[in-house]
């Protein structure tokens, strides 16, 4: 997100249409387990590689043929990854890729892999900044399938119209800042526990109109310590199902 602060999450499935069929059967649940004492992703910790396999990063390609690395995203299919539509800062027909298997970003790992961005499907009815980042969600067809290992495979998607209980754990991870304006990016994948907050509750305390109907979810902790933040955007929030455990 564009600064710090109680954690927005804007989704919907409305109007963007995924074949989920390929990843039906190893969805949501990573090979490497995560860490237990999972803890912050503003001041965060550090994630155990591979635990969060279906995270991917997000960049654009610069004219001097560097690739910008700025958002997050989760991989759905061998094809398809789904991010912020405010990720694409490029515009549309900007030169895109994304990296799966990637854990700490100042080595090359043996899992990681980059994609170039085939096609976009951003969703119509996203408005930008000024229209509260309503439908903020795109879909990105990659140009090469991904190759499913232990360090990556997809995440599962919920029931459509399946409303996440006040209260309920879920994480957030990405490798964006651990503060406020002025600190830096982390070098290794951050992980954090955070608590979905009722939309009543989320627009008295937090966001006024900016949460709207059932197309938002917000997520995060009262007292603000536990967070996504710049960079972070277009990632995971993902939570576990206490009966599939997925």
């Amino acid at each position: 997100m564009a600064s710090c602060g109680f954690l927005l999450m804007l989704l919907t499935i409305t109007g963007i249409v995924c074949a989920l069929s390929e990843a039906a059967i190893t969805c949501g649940i990573p090979q490497i387990s995560p860490r237990s004492d999972m803890s912050r992703v503003k001041g965060g910790n550090d994630a155990v590689a591979g635990s969060w396999p279906w995270q991917v990063r997000l960049g654009v390609r610069q004219a001097n043929g560097q690739v910008m690395w700025n958002c997050g995203g989760s991989i759905l299919t061998e094809k398809y990854v789904v991010t912020a539509a405010h990720c694409l800062v490029g515009g549309i027909n900007a030169e895109y890729m994304i990296r799966a298997g990637d854990h700490d970003q100042t080595r090359i790992e043996a899992a990681q892999v980059d994609h170039a961005v085939l096609r976009i499907g951003q969703h119509p009815n996203y408005a930008g900044q000024s229209g509260n980042f309503r439908n903020d969600i795109a879909i990105l067809r990659l140009a090469t399938n991904l190759t499913f290992k232990a360090q990556i495979s997809p995440v599962c998607l919920p029931i459509s119209k399946n409303d996440i209980p006040h209260g309920t754990t879920c994480m957030v991870t990405g490798w964006g800042k651990s503060g406020p304006t002025g600190t830096s990016y982390k070098s290794v994948l951050q992980q954090g526990r955070v608590q979905i907050i009722g939309r009543q509750q989320c627009a008295a305390q937090y966001w006024g109109n900016m949460v709207t109907s059932n197309v938002q979810v917000c997520a995060g902790t009262p007292a603000g310590t536990v967070d996504a933040c710049s960079g972070d955007s277009g990632g995971p929030l993902v939570c576990q199902d206490p009966t599939s455990r997925r």
